[in-house]
Parts: C-alpha cells; structure tokens; sequence
C-alpha cells in the first residue's frame, strides 16, 4: 500500500489544469485573445492624451489611493499642472532671442495671454459653459495678478514689480538653470474647475485649441 502511495501521480491544482488545457488549445486561445483585444484596441485609436496619472496607475495600490487624495486635499493644479511652453522667436540672424530683460516681449507675450483668456472664454460661452478664465490664471515670468511685469505694478507710489519679478525668477530657478540659452519659459494656466468635469475638460480642450 506503501509503494502504491508513493507511485502515484501528484494531484495538479486548479491553475495547473487551466494552463495544462490552454497549452492543448494554444491556436484557438490566441485568435479568441486577439478577437477581445479588437474593442480596446478601436477604442485607444481615439485617444489622443491622457489629463492625468490616475488613469495609468493601479486602482488597488496605496500610491494611487495617496494620488488621489493629495487632489482632493490641496486641488488639482497640484497633482495635474498645466504649462505652457513659449518659446523665443528666431531672429534675423538665425539666433534666438533671449527673453531675459527684454521688455518687448515681455510685453508681447503678456498681451497674447491676456487675449488668450479672453478667447478661451468666448469659446466656452459659445459651447455652453458658464465659466470665465481672466488672464491672472495665469502665472509666469512676464505676467503677474493679470497685470504685464514689464509695464510696472505700482502699490501706491512704489512701483513692486521689480520686486515680483526677482521672487518669480527665484521660484523659477529650476528653469533657468536647465535653459541656459533663456529662449524659452513655462507659463502655468489655472483652472477653477474639476478637469475631469464636463466644464474642466471643454477648458482643456478649448485651451489647447485656441493656442
């Protein structure tokens, strides 16, 4: 009875038997795999970006569960920045102007996102959103509170512009440093809504469409 026991084949679980009958039916599985990957894969052909990181992480993991309630505690212009990346315009001679101290462009660049807000906004309203975007939802280098940097903000008698304008250099640092050429800066735009509502989304879109 002894000998018997030892002899006999050891039982295979669960997992084992499916992957044994999958090996056995290797053809028929890869076309029924590839006929249930059809669907996903029509419908990542409409895709065209992704407006956050929680779509791409694991709905289970800690890290995910943490994500998403930093975007609720402190907002999501935390977890989801939108930049802008404007870039000097080519000279005559071939070289790229550079942006620092140049107040020409500064203020160019300030009037074109104070026009941007405003026909983001006309857009919107046209689509049927209630929803305004002024142009101090924008922040950078050469706009500040909607106002342009290099056309001065006076508090009383005192202009501070200059003043903002050094914090804004520091607390763009990072910037600086990995543009050495200083033809290019980030412009961070500011959303009051949810992005992933039905009136973020048409901002992005309408954003992005308007540029």
């Amino acid at each position: 009875a002894a000998v018997g026991a030892e002899g006999a084949a050891p039982q295979r679980d669960v997992w084992a038997l499916l992957g044994l009958r999958v090996q056995r039916h290797a053809r028929l599985i890869t076309v029924l795999l590839a006929l249930a990957a059809v669907p996903f894969a029509l419908a990542l052909k409409e895709f065209t970006y992704v407006e956050d990181l929680t779509p791409l992480m694991q709905t289970s993991h800690p890290a995910t569960h943490a994500f998403i309630k930093l975007a609720d505690t402190f907002g999501q212009d935390l977890t989801t920045p939108v930049k802008l990346l404007i870039m000097a315009p080519t000279q005559e001679d071939g070289t790229t102007l550079d942006i620092t101290g140049n107040k020409a462009w500064s203020i160019a660049t300030c009037h074109m996102l104070q026009s941007l807000a405003h026909n983001v906004t006309s857009a919107l309203v046209a689509q049927g959103h209630n929803y305004t975007m002024e142009p101090r939802d924008f922040v950078g280098l050469m706009t500040f509170s909607g106002g342009c940097v290099a056309e001065g903000y006076n508090l009383g008698p005192i202009d501070i512009m200059p003043f903002l304008k050094l914090a804004a250099q520091f607390t763009m640092l990072g910037d600086v440093l990995t543009n050495q050429g200083h033809n290019a800066t980030q412009v961070y735009a500011h959303c009051h809504e949810d992005l992933f509502s039905e009136t973020g989304n048409a901002w992005m879109r309408t954003l992005r469409e308007q540029l």
